[in-house]
């Protein structure tokens, strides 16, 4: 069974949103080119709102996803 862990926080005026797994985890940087909507299509929407997204993975690892905005300016 794997095991998942979602974080959400706010420090001054950035929101952070941290979900890491126990699961199988993969190579990044092999998924590179590879046909894929889902991760590619998650850090095109975090970069319109000016926030960064990162994923840390390997296999056997399981996968880490990170995604940190800006509170300013959301709310307009």
């Amino acid at each position: 069974m794997s095991r998942a862990s979602l974080t959400l926080g706010a420090t001054g005026q950035l929101l952070t949103l941290r979900i890491q797994d126990e699961g199988a985890g993969f190579d990044p940087e092999g998924m590179r080119g590879q046909p894929s909507l889902g991760l590619s299509s998650m850090a095109e929407r975090i970069h319109l709102i000016q926030g960064k997204f990162t994923i840390t993975s390997a296999p056997g690892r399981g996968t880490t996803i990170e995604v940190s905005v800006p509170l300013a300016g959301l709310d307009q």
